[in-house]
């Protein structure tokens, strides 16, 4: 694997940083607080989802500087067997999104982790920690106990799935542990077996004899249908003898109809004599009754004009009186408007006399004394006094003439309604009168009259119910006489002796009672049948658990040996033993090129055992810091070499803090030594202050 680029924005203490990254060594420098480290581990936060080197959340990765809603990302373009892809990881907007070249995006993070797996071919969790590997953690492995260091192991090896399987192995043991324990009880299996199968033998015969006690569908059907005669029977005599009931109910209302009909008839044709003797007399009174009542409608309207016309006569008679002095109107009006003018310019004088407050006349400039003014004043005062007085005239006269002139036009009209009141009273008074007699004459007759039409009414009602009744039961009767045909027909049809029927019941209550006790016994022998077939379904899974439980013995000696192989002290430990010595053999290699003579051993608990010329093995983590980090760093070169090599990449922070002058100097032989290895094929990133390497690296990058 090739990183090829890093973009970065507002991320940390990077606001827009692009790095276009090499193949072979790289050397990052930069004072403290530069940002090498957040370069470093943003790159792997970004390839890997983990952004747990940084403290608190995600978003607290986003740069100070950054303005609200600014677009915060770190983005890794990668090659790795000739197939680039690019992966951002986005802090603002939060979102991931892989490219690869010629096919669609990919932004869920589930299968873009599912993805990165398959295309670089190693866990997360190893890039995460043998590829980008923090500062102080490049010689942890040194101090860790020896649980932490298989577990490394089991990553690195990748035998973790002989745990699973050893655990799996163990679950299946215990799955069989149920079945070694069966109990063999197929003798007393036989024996219920056996009761079953006789039970059943001692049904068959009573069976048997219920079964001949049962009617077929042709002697059944016949029975039935003996039964049912036997109920229609039954029906039709009642049905038979109410039909008979109404036919004599009929016969006897006929017997008293006829007479009321001839009775109802005779009774009508005296009303129609009575009514036709009152007809004449009936038709005299009515046209008395109009005349009379015409008569009183035409004296009624006589006087209703008479009260008019003496109405209209008083009306006529009154006339407005004529106000006091209406004749010397003209005089008046005229001194009333020559006071209205007098009194305002006495007013004028007077204020102008009271705001001057002098001797001079503010009308004629002429000079004045208290005489005069108190004569004016006077003279004001009387004026004052007058005016009201014409102006009350005045608008009394003004109202005598507008009713004048009313009653002058109300008068001509009561002249004209007089007039057409007189033409009609003459009128009305020249009508002939009549000698008629009154109310009190005809209305006898008409009520007599009246009486007598509604007997005529009454008795042709008679007529008609007692017609009506006659036509109702002859109609009746009829129907019944038709009905007691038929049903005495059908009758004879459906009749059954009782000896017949007795028998049929008979012979129908023994099929019931059969039918009873053939069902419980079947009942009972498919019971009896269903538990003997259980019993037998229940000895033949006997037969076969004892077979797979015999299968199932040689299984679990043939998964204990294979569980016991999966263990960690079998398989894991001697594939991560053979696996540290192989690396034993580079980390030795690498050692050779430095100046401190010690060389590694791989010991039983996947540890090193250092040796010096002349002393005894002593442990990893009792070296100096400056050794510590050399046989780290030896270590670190081994696992890429041995474990990475589809990753191809190896990232290291600050992995020469500790080194005096003389191993920085060795270091930097080294480095050449490891560029003529990389050139073209890894990439080997490291972090570091020592400026005295930067001729080592194929690429530097400055912070």
């Amino acid at each position: 694997m090739h990183i090829q680029h890093v973009t970065m924005r507002n991320f940390r203490s990077h606001r827009h940083l692009e790095q276009p990254l090499q193949q072979g060594l790289i050397g990052i420098f930069g004072a403290n607080g530069t940002g090498k480290s957040n370069f470093v581990n943003g790159t792997a936060a970004c390839l890997t989802n983990d952004f747990s080197r940084f403290p608190g959340v995600k978003t607290d990765s986003i740069c100070d500087l950054a303005a609200a809603g600014e677009e915060a990302f770190i983005e890794d373009t990668v090659e790795h067997d000739g197939k680039v892809f690019t992966l951002r990881r986005s802090l603002r907007p939060n979102g991931s999104e892989l490219r690869i070249h010629g096919e669609k995006p990919v932004r869920e993070v589930e299968e873009i982790e599912r993805r990165l797996q398959s295309e670089l071919g190693v866990d997360p969790k190893l890039v995460n920690t043998y590829v980008f590997v923090e500062q102080w953690q490049i010689f942890a492995f040194l101090s860790a106990t020896p649980a932490v260091r298989a577990e490394a192991f089991r990553h690195l090896c990748r035998t973790g799935k002989a745990t699973k399987i050893y655990e799996a192995c163990g679950q299946f043991l215990t799955g069989l542990k149920d079945e070694q324990e069966l109990v063999d009880n197929s003798d007393e299996l036989l024996s219920w077996i056996g009761e079953k199968e006789g039970r059943l033998a001692s049904l068959a015969a009573p069976i048997e004899a219920q079964r001949k006690l049962l009617l077929n569908e042709t002697s059944k059907e016949s029975a039935q249908q003996i039964l049912k005669k036997r109920e229609r029977q039954l029906v039709l005599q009642g049905q038979l003898q109410k039909l008979q009931d109404h036919a004599e109910g009929c016969a006897r209302a006929l017997l008293t109809c006829r007479p009321r009909q001839a009775e109802a008839q005779t009774l009508l044709q005296l009303a129609t004599q009575k009514q036709a003797g009152l007809q004449a007399t009936y038709e005299a009174a009515l046209l008395s009754q109009q005349q009379w009542e015409e008569q009183q409608r035409q004296a009624q309207r006589l006087q209703r004009l008479q009260a008019e016309r003496t109405r209209l006569l008083a009306e006529q008679s009154v006339k407005p009186k004529e106000p006091e002095g209406y004749g010397d109107q003209e005089a008046t009006r005229k001194t009333l408007a020559t006071g209205e003018v007098k009194l305002q310019e006495l007013e004028n004088m007077m204020a102008g006399l009271d705001q001057l407050r002098g001797p001079t006349c503010p009308m004629c400039q002429q000079p004045v004394d208290q005489e005069f003014i108190q004569r004016k004043r006077e003279e004001l005062r009387q004026w004052r006094a007058e005016l009201p007085l014409l102006a009350r005239k005045v608008a009394a006269w003004d109202t005598y003439e507008v009713a004048l002139a009313e009653w002058r036009t109300q008068r001509s009209r009561r002249s004209d309604r007089l007039k057409s009141l007189e033409d009609e009273l003459q009128h009305l008074q020249a009508a002939p009168t009549t000698d008629e007699a009154g109310p009190e004459v005809w209305a006898s007759t008409v009520a007599d009259y009246r009486q007598a039409v509604k007997q005529v009414e009454s008795a042709r009602r008679g007529v008609q119910d007692a017609e009506t009744a006659v036509q109702v039961n002859t109609e009746a009767e009829k129907r019944l006489a038709r009905q007691i045909t038929e049903t005495s027909l059908e009758l004879d049809g459906v009749t059954v002796s009782d000896a017949l029927y007795e028998k049929a019941t008979r012979r129908l209550q023994e099929h019931q009672a059969a039918v009873v006790e053939y069902s419980r016994l079947e009942t009972q022998r498919e019971e009896t049948q269903r538990s003997l077939q259980q019993l037998q379904q229940a000895l033949e899974r006997l037969r076969l658990r004892l077979r797979r439980n015999q299968r199932s013995r040689r299984a679990a000696r043939l998964v204990e040996q294979v569980r016991d192989l999966f263990h960690w002290s079998w398989l894991p430990q001697a594939v991560a033993q053979g696996n540290l010595v192989r690396m034993t053999q580079d980390i030795n290699h690498t050692l050779a090129k430095f100046d401190d003579v010690f060389w590694a051993e791989a010991d039983d608990n996947l540890s090193f055992r250092v040796h010096f010329p002349g002393c005894p093995p002593r442990r990893g983590d009792d070296l100096s810091g400056g050794q510590q980090v050399l046989l780290a760093l030896a270590m670190r070169y081994a696992v890429g070499k041995l474990f990475a090599m589809d990753v191809g990449t190896l990232w290291l922070d600050e992995p020469t803090a500790g080194l005096d002058e003389k191993n920085v100097v060795l270091l930097q032989e080294t480095l050449a030594t490891f560029a003529n290895e990389l050139r073209g094929r890894r990439q080997l990133a490291i972090v570091t202050h020592e400026t005295e390497l930067k001729s080592a690296f194929d690429q530097v990058i400055q912070f």
